[in-house]
């Protein structure tokens, strides 16, 4: 009789064990995703400024983990930056950067740190770009330092790698790809995907387009960013930009200024979230020194 009641108990046992196990490691597996970093960890001020929109113009030191083939703008000179930022989403960011354009590789090596919630992460970016006939291609080496997560805390390697093609007109499109062949967790850093287009004309006007996705993490989807300048004679610029997020972190709307002399640029920008945090806002500033 003892038997035949644990044998009808046995089912049960095994359904509460089951439900616990999901209570307890459900949570934790979506804590750990909910902890990676956001697209936009990898933006400076400029980025920020025009919504994201970076892979089809080249950026300053943001090519290093935007799109490496921008750093081709540097072609002829050098440059030394820095920038900061507290921005939507809980995220801070800083970084230092040169960049050496005197040969006919240009290449340079930059330093960001950021911090979101209660992980941070150290990234050690290494780029080149070469102009051809057709455009420039570059390619950088990432290497991450991870502290504060559930797991998956220390070191590891990635690579950005991207293009851009002058196509006439004040026409030029860009793309490039991130993580697609490291062998990190992709929970921290994600296989993602931009492509874009970029339009000057007018002798003041510059339009940016792109869209971007990251794989192989859940509920992602592509993501469009808008980005505007008015290029004025007078040393200074006006940006803006929109970014419609579909992937589960934040829309939002950014404006910033620029002042321009022939040997420095400093940038400050404002951003607001329109998504679900609403109302959350952040600001940055950016230093770049040319020589």
């Amino acid at each position: 009789m003892k038997l035949k009641k644990l044998q009808r108990r046995i089912p049960r046992i095994a359904f509460k064990g089951l439900l616990l196990s999901f209570l307890l490691h459900g949570p934790l597996c979506h804590e750990l995703f909910s902890q990676s970093f956001p697209i936009s960890a990898d933006w400076g001020p400029n980025t920020w400024a025009r919504g994201g929109a970076s892979v089809a113009s080249a950026l300053d030191h943001d090519a290093f983990t935007t799109n490496p083939a921008g750093l081709i703008r540097f072609y002829g000179q050098s440059s030394i930056a820095g920038s900061w930022g507290r921005w939507i989403l809980n995220e801070n960011k800083w970084s230092a950067s040169m960049v050496d354009g005197t040969r006919a590789v240009v290449g340079g090596l930059q330093f960001n740190w950021a911090d979101k919630d209660d992980i941070r992460r150290f990234s050690y970016n290494t780029g080149v770009a070469y102009n051809t006939n057709y455009g420039a291609a570059g390619v950088s080496m990432n290497i991450y330092d991870f502290s504060g997560l559930i797991e998956h805390n220390g070191w590891g390697v990635s690579q950005t790698a991207g293009i851009l093609i002058p196509i006439g007109y004040g026409f030029m499109i860009g793309a490039a790809g991130k993580a697609f062949v490291d062998r990190m967790n992709d929970n921290l850093v994600p296989p993602m995907l931009s492509t874009g287009i970029s339009y000057r004309g007018f002798g003041a006007v510059q339009f940016n387009f792109q869209a971007d996705r990251r794989f192989s993490v859940p509920d992602q989807d592509w993501n469009f960013s808008f980005g505007g300048d008015v290029i004025t004679k007078k040393f200074y610029s006006v940006h803006g930009g929109y970014r419609y997020d579909r992937s589960r972190e934040e829309s939002f709307w950014s404006t910033g200024l620029s002042l321009e002399a022939p040997k420095i640029k400093i940038a400050g920008v404002y951003t607001r979230g329109v998504g679900p945090q609403d109302g959350d806002d952040g600001f940055g500033f950016n230093l770049d020194l040319v020589f």
